[in-house]
């Protein structure tokens, strides 16, 4: 009888880097906005060398590393350190305010945080604060060291899996503290797999890396790019809120595969100051986070026509689960706006109804998805991610989306708002109950309530509150209150005081009425 042949295990992230190096070691892989460039050759070493001191420091498989560096070639040497110590990272924004770094710290307790030289100092103190046993890490001068010196290397022999976590992605949680979305390598791989089969990456092509490394679009800016010997040209947070920089970016490094929220391709078409010879190299345009309006799109495209664009959906906890090639004539989606597509081949999805079946065609319900893209769980939460899946009537578990959807005469999937309190500002999920719970702890408000209302493309968010003198408080006061625990983009617009919050016949806030008195 013949031997059985051995099946070839499934890849994992760290090896995208790994062939990419040994195929073409002296292609570029990195750029930076000011001109920094890396090789495939030096980036794998690089993050060898991430590696060996992660190791020094005691991780291992399960462990977590968290990185706190802006977007660099030395945070994406670090991102595959990481990975090639067998462990999995947690980007943490260096711009984010200490408390919101610090729930995240103590959720998600790495063995390891690696920062940037000029941020040693306060992060050492920001962990001897949290009590937590995690060993600092810098990065100078393309070297990372470990501070002060850690214990011997870890003898690490469990095997590796293509289940094994990859990563951990923390988003806006209703509890009032952030929420960390896990991800596997087989989450992520085949999410990668699904985007070489659709937008066929080439070596010659030169992507951009727009979105921060928390947010969940630096998955397909990376890992998709690095696996095919592509280049990459990463934007930090100053580069990225430029358009004109973005723009003349585009131009000089002939970038080929564009992805980020419609948000910055707005900004980009009012004030980059495009040309179409500025945009001629663009093959795609990838946008998700946001609707993105047909009127702005077709202005896009007509500086772009030779680019093919796709309209991509997903939540952080399955990425890009559907996807739509937006037609030459779009003339169809002016009034209705564009349909999130089909379901991606690596997942599938369906619209169920209030009962938990799949939904007659045209009715409305929540967007539900399943298969390899689906992330386990969220970090530490049992009872969340129970919460998240639904089973159907054979068993299956489902990912509750929290989107409300409906499939049109077309067979297109078509986002029809979100079934809780959660919006989308620039990209980026808001709860809104997350506001509500941080404002809430200022020891002068008693009552707390945000709403959202669409705005000029996006949201407007207000801030109501009741104060226990009961006299006025200071948006300026609550504004810089809510700086130490909020992002920038989770901050509200404008903060309301009333004497007393309205509630519905049921004693609970009334938040329709709420959205009736934004003036």
């Amino acid at each position: 009888m013949p031997a059985r042949l051995k099946r070839a295990a499934p890849p994992r992230l760290e090896s995208f880097l790994q062939r990419s190096a040994a195929r073409h070691p002296r292609r570029t892989a990195l750029v930076e906005p000011g001109g920094a460039s890396v090789t495939y050759a030096a980036l794998l070493a690089s993050a060898r060398q991430a590696a060996g001191v992660l190791r020094q420091a005691g991780l291992g498989a399960g462990d977590r590393a968290a990185i706190c560096m802006p977007k660099t070639i030395g945070s994406v040497a670090s991102v595959f350190g990481v990975l090639l110590a067998r462990a999995a990272y947690v980007p943490v924004d260096p711009r984010w305010p200490i408390g919101r770094a610090s729930a995240v710290l103590r959720d998600c307790r790495p063995k390891a945080l690696i920062v940037e030289e000029r941020q040693a100092a306060a992060y050492a103190a920001l962990l001897d604060l949290l009590e937590l046993p995690c060993r600092l890490i810098v990065h100078a001068h393309g070297q990372f060291m470990l501070l002060p010196n850690g214990p011997p290397e870890r003898d690490e022999n469990r095997a590796v899996s293509h289940d094994d976590l990859a990563y951990i992605l923390y988003t806006s949680g209703s509890t009032g503290e952030p929420k960390g979305v896990m991800l596997t390598h087989r989450n992520a791989v085949s999410f990668i797999g699904w985007c070489a089969s659709v937008f066929a990456p080439a070596p010659e092509d030169t992507f951009s890396s727009h979105a921060p490394l928390h947010f969940d679009l630096s998955i397909l800016d990376l890992f998709l790019a690095i696996r095919h010997g592509a280049r990459i040209v990463l934007f930090d947070a100053p580069h990225a809120a430029d358009p004109r920089l973005l723009a003349a970016e585009i131009a000089k490094r002939g970038i080929s595969v564009w992805y980020s929220t419609p948000t910055v391709l707005n900004a980009l078409l009012r004030h980059g100051r495009v040309r179409r010879r500025a945009l001629g190299s663009l093959r795609l345009v990838l946008f998700a986070g946001e609707p993105f309006a047909v009127d702005a799109l077709e202005e896009l495209r007509a500086l772009a026509p030779q680019a093919r664009f796709f309209n991509l959906y997903g939540p952080t906890e399955t990425n890009v689960c559907t996807a739509f090639e937006v037609p030459a004539d779009t003339t169809e989606f002016r009034t209705a706006g564009l349909p999130i597509g089909s379901p991606c081949a690596h997942v599938a999805c369906r619209i169920a109804d209030s009962g938990g079946r799949s939904a007659r065609r045209g009715a409305t319900g929540e967007i539900q998805v399943r298969g390899d893209g689906v992330m386990p769980g969220y970090w530490g939460r049992p009872a969340a991610t129970r919460r998240a899946f639904a089973r159907d009537a054979s068993g299956r578990a489902w990912y509750r989306t929290g989107d409300l959807g409906f499939v049109d005469e077309a067979g297109r999937i078509r986002f029809a708002g979100r079934r809780d309190r959660m919006v989308k500002r620039r990209g980026y999920r808001i709860e809104l109950g997350e506001i509500e719970q941080c404002l809430r702890r200022h020891g002068d408000v008693g009552q707390a309530a945000t709403v959202a209302v669409p705005a000029d493309r996006s949201v407007r968010i207000a801030a109501f509150y009741t104060s226990r003198s009961g006299g006025p408080l200071s948006p300026l006061r609550l504004r810089e209150y809510l700086g130490g625990a909020l992002p920038l983009y989770m901050m509200p617009d404008e903060f309301i005081g009333l004497p007393s919050l309205p509630q519905t016949s049921t004693h609970k806030t009334d938040y329709r009425r709420l959205a009736g008195m934004i003036p």
